[in-house]
Order: C-alpha cells, then structure tokens, then sequence
C-alpha cells in the first residue's frame, strides 16, 4: 500500500467520517462512580489535550497498565504523547517494570520543523519522569511491526491513521504480536472506517471494555 509522508493511504476508499452512534459511555471520568474519586496524574502532563483524548478514555489508558501489569506495550500513534504517558503513569503507580513502544512518524504536529515533534514528545515524557517507561519509535507502523515481530505486547492501542486501510493494516500486522492474554484497543471507534474494521474482526474477538471513543477487544479462547 502506498502512503503519504503522513501515514495515510494515497487513494483511500473512504472518508473518515465520524458517527455519533458509536459512541461508548462514560464520556468522562467525572462520570465513572468509582474512577472520580482516584487520583489522575495523567492531568498533569505537559501536553495534555482532551482534544485528542477524553478524560475517561486517559483513565482507562492509565488503569489498564496497572492491572496488565509488568511488560511491553505498543502505542501506534502517539502524536503529542498523552495516551503514551497515561499508559507509563499506570506502570509507575504500581511500581510495575515496562515498556510502551510509541510509534509514530513525529512529522505532523510542525512538519516545518524536521524533528521538532519527537523532541517535544521526549522532553514531555522527560519532564514528568516517565522517560523509563518510553521507546520512541520513528516511522511507519507497519515497519515497526517488522523490527518488533519477536516482541508480545500485553496491550497495544491502534490509534494511527485512521483509514479503512490502514487501521486495517494495523490491525492484520500487529494483533499477532498480541500475548496470550492481551488486549488489542481502537481509538476514535466512532469513525466509520475505524468501526469498519472492528466489525470484521470476526467471533475470534470478544470485546471487553468501552468507554467513550475507545474499544478494547481479547481473544476468545
């Protein structure tokens, strides 16, 4: 498949369109009856935008690493790192050892400054003491899947381009590198495209939690 210097596909089938409908609930953690009460230092990271993530969508990232516990993770699309460092806010609550593998071109956010957006992710993750937890992973997704085929992640959130195409891609090349008992999530579920692709995961996937814009899927044993 041929792409764009910014990751998507150069003749996509589909717009990504967003549907309402597809929408999870909570929308928010103030919303969750028992997550309002919990502490949330993913609040505090430096280039936090609920923009990008809704509070709830960052609490699950963040409680999801404490209760998978110690071992690798895959983030595919980081952009401004927040779901990357909820994930690293979770390990570090526990205290548990790990890794979250963030991938992404890190050439949209100032594609004026070569370079410039990699070393606001790392001095953002480097400024709240995450940098421990972190690989920073430049370049294409599907090439990273390639460099860590020896790798089992015990979670891996797809949230690259959001095409048909290639969020199937993602799913088809990195679901395999998936441990036994791990879980595999889709950001922004309520487009078209990305909701698409969930649907032909087939009966092999059960879901398991969704909240917001965020599915997470395990495999039915």
């Amino acid at each position: 498949m041929e792409l764009t210097k910014f990751g998507a596909p150069i003749r996509p089938k589909l717009p990504c369109l967003r549907d309402f409908r597809l929408l999870g609930y909570p929308t928010k953690v103030k919303e969750h009856p028992v997550w309002k009460n919990e502490p949330k230092p993913w609040a505090a990271y430096t280039h936090h935008s609920e923009k990008m993530h809704s509070s709830i969508e960052c609490h699950y990232l963040y409680k999801i690493a404490q209760k998978l516990g110690p071992g690798e993770y895959a983030n595919l699309g980081v952009f401004k790192g927040l779901s990357t460092a909820c994930l690293a806010y979770g390990l570090k609550a526990k205290g548990h050892n790990g890794k979250i593998y963030s991938v992404d071109l890190f050439n949209h956010w100032n594609p004026l400054q070569p370079g410039y957006q990699l070393s606001a992710f790392n001095s953002g993750i480097q400024e709240v003491g995450l940098s421990d937890y972190v690989v920073a992973c430049e370049g294409y997704t599907h090439e990273w899947a390639h460099k860590l085929r020896k790798h089992r992640f015990k979670f891996i959130l797809i949230d690259a381009d959001h095409h048909y195409e290639t969020c199937k891609q993602d799913f088809t090349l990195w679901a395999p590198l998936l441990a036994d008992d791990g879980i595999v999530a889709f950001h922004d579920c309520d487009m078209v495209t990305v909701n698409m692709v969930i649907e032909e995961m087939g009966p092999a996937w059960q879901l398991v939690d969704h909240y917001h814009r965020l599915k997470a899927f395990k495999r039915v044993k």
